[in-house]
């Protein structure tokens, strides 16, 4: 509405400035009638840039909305893929290669080594773990510490559990190393209640 009040003061103006044509040559004389036409086009441009101005912004708005609406649905999308990852891994298992087994201490490391395919194994939550608070410890069956569950499955360990009714942990892969510190892959398989 203002524009449109803004284009129609224009337009009066224009017309007085047209029209006053007749009256321009009386003007030179007396040199008053330039400045009709200065303040005329100091008026036409502060009507350029007002609207430029404002048009600059709505496109700043519009694009902060978009961006805005992309990023929302980016963030839909990972969490559909994301429960959609985790409803596969409730049904077919999920896998990771026991961390931290270097670090532990020399009883502890020996126990690593007598491991075989298919001993089971136990999680616990480390909420108090000075280095991450959602660390989980991976345990044998005689309670031993032997290492974790890498930080960056953490996460996704801990809902997987929270969504299925029980989980069993056990050896997939165990590969000695020539240092002594076996690589160990364990696999957790979900229960799910119907």
């Amino acid at each position: 509405m203002k524009r449109f009040f803004l284009v129609i003061v224009l337009a009066i103006l224009t017309m007085v400035a047209i029209a006053q044509e007749p009256y321009k040559a009386y003007c030179e004389i007396v040199g008053t009638g330039n400045i009709i036409y200065i303040l005329l086009g100091v008026f036409i441009f502060y009507i350029i840039v007002k609207c430029a101005g404002k048009d600059i912004r709505n496109a700043q708005e519009r694009e902060r909305r978009n961006r805005a609406y992309e990023e929302k649905k980016i963030v839909e999308d990972l969490k559909a893929y994301k429960e959609k990852q985790l409803d596969e891994y409730l049904k077919v298992g999920y896998s990771f290669t026991i961390k931290g087994i270097y670090y532990r201490t020399e009883n502890e490391i020996k126990r690593a080594q007598q491991i075989k395919m298919d001993d089971s194994l136990f999680l616990e939550f480390e909420p108090d773990n000075i280095y991450d608070s959602n660390a989980i410890k991976v345990l044998t069956e005689d309670k031993i510490h032997i290492g974790y569950v890498p930080s960056k499955s953490c996460e996704t360990v801990k809902l997987l559990i929270e969504r299925s009714s029980g989980y069993d942990i056990s050896v997939y892969v165990k590969i000695d190393s020539e240092d002594d510190i076996p690589y160990i892959l364990a696999k957790i398989n979900f229960k799910m209640s119907n």
